[in-house]
Order: structure tokens, then C-alpha cells, then sequence
């Protein structure tokens, strides 16, 4: 009994992985490169600046730059 919940624990998990897979990704995504200007198009900004707090085990802040 024990050994076949165990099989179907383990279809099940199988399934959901292979059904949670993201296989719609296009040419830029799938080969790892983003163009600045794909990324411009699709967020509308060309620079900008992150800054967050950092908690936890960890405290402080962090700041992120990007341009292109």
C-alpha cells in the first residue's frame, strides 16, 4: 500500500512539473539575449535606479543602476 502512494505521489509530482514547464518563451528569452531595445519596447524605460532594504540575518540597503 505504502509503495503505491508512493507511485502516485511521484506521477503526480512528474506531472505537475512537466505541466508547470514554461515552453512559450520567444527567440530573445530562449537564446539569453535580451536586446535594450526588446527591453525598452516591452517596459517603456531606458534607465533607472532600485534602492531597497535589506532585513533579516542581514540588514542595510542596496541600490541597483541600469542604463540600456
Amino acid at each position: 500500500m505504502k509503495k503505491l502512494f508512493l507511485f502516485f505521489l511521484f506521477l503526480t509530482i512528474a506531472f505537475v512539473v512537466i505541466k508547470c514547464s514554461d515552453n512559450s518563451k520567444d527567440d530573445s528569452e530562449a537564446n539569453g539575449k535580451e536586446t535594450s531595445a526588446n527591453f525598452e519596447k516591452r517596459y517603456g524605460i531606458k534607465s533607472g535606479k532600485i534602492e531597497y532594504e535589506i532585513s533579516g540575518s542581514q540588514v542595510g540597503t542596496k541600490s541597483l543602476y541600469f542604463d540600456k
